[in-house]
């Protein structure tokens, strides 16, 4: 994101409340679908690689993750992405490849609830950067 101001273009990186923002406005206009390779899902992808293992996660997320992992009517990917996000509430802790795998799925998953979404947008964002090959 940049943003020109008083002659001087200023870069402000995507970080995951911002792309949490977008993806909620997306789903909200798109019936609760995020299709690969739209604008929120990059901005989810940026904030990835923007914070790497640094962040955890929020009160918010987590108080989602623990409705969706006490609920009995939710499915087991996206209870792997809420356990994971929940698992992230103490800084140090990073998802698993098979946890960044089940949160993917339930994001793309349009009979997910909002809530469910949120903790698997949570436990993406907290993913450790791709090694560069």
């Amino acid at each position: 994101m940049a943003a020109k101001s008083a002659g001087k273009t200023t870069s402000t990186k995507m970080n995951t409340q911002a792309a949490a923002r977008v993806q909620s406005a997306a789903a909200k206009s798109s019936g609760g679908a995020i299709a690969k390779g739209t604008f929120a899902a990059r901005a989810q992808s940026a904030a990835a690689k923007n914070i790497g293992a640094g962040e955890t996660t929020g009160a918010r997320a987590a108080k989602a993750a623990s409705t969706i992992l006490s609920s009995k009517s939710t499915g087991a990917a996206s209870k792997s992405a809420a356990g994971s996000a929940l698992s992230q509430v103490a800084p140090k802790r990073v998802t698993s490849p098979a946890a960044g795998t089940k949160a993917s799925q339930t994001l793309r998953d349009g009979r997910t609830s909002a809530a469910s979404k949120s903790a698997a947008g949570s436990a993406l964002s907290q993913r450790p950067p791709a090694k560069k090959r």
